[in-house]
C-alpha cells in the first residue's frame, strides 16, 4: 500500500496526505486466520485504530474486523474476510 504504482497493489494518488511511496504491507495468513500488517519504514506511519503506531518492519497481527490507518485517520482500513 502506498503511492508507488509498480510496487503496490493498493495505490494512492500522488500527493495523498500522509501516504508514503511504499507505506505498508497487508497480508492474510490462512493458517492462523489473522491479517498481518507491516509498516515498511514509512515517514508517516501505520497505526491501529486506537492510535498506537505499529513498529517499523515488525509484523503485527489483526483479527478479522480489525482496523488500521495510514498516516491519518482519513486513511482508515478494516480487514475482513
Amino acid at each position: 500500500m502506498g503511492r508507488d504504482k509498480v510496487a503496490c497493489a493498493v495505490v494512492f494518488p500522488a500527493g495523498s496526505q500522509g501516504i508514503s511511496r511504499l507505506l505498508c504491507l497487508a497480508e492474510y495468513n490462512a493458517q492462523t486466520g489473522m491479517f498481518i500488517i507491516t509498516d515498511r519504514n514509512s515517514s508517516y506511519g501505520t497505526f491501529l485504530s486506537n492510535g498506537t503506531r505499529i513498529t517499523i518492519n515488525t509484523p503485527f497481527a489483526l483479527k478479522n474486523g480489525g482496523r488500521f490507518y495510514l498516516g491519518t485517520e482519513a486513511n482508515m482500513f478494516e480487514v475482513r474476510l
